[in-house]
């Protein structure tokens, strides 16, 4: 393997674990807003 095709799978290596780690604050970020929500539309059914 040449130092260029190295490279290429080590950028590409990078990309793929930011593309996970991207994932991963997406979900965290969409479960932290549903539990809001949930919250919320609990409040808005006591009142």
């Amino acid at each position: 393997m040449s130092e260029r095709d190295q490279y290429i799978e080590k950028a590409k290596a990078k990309v793929d674990e930011a593309e996970a780690n991207s994932r991963i604050a997406y979900q965290k970020q969409r479960d932290e807003a549903e539990t809001r929500l949930k919250g919320i539309r609990a409040a808005s059914d006591d009142a």
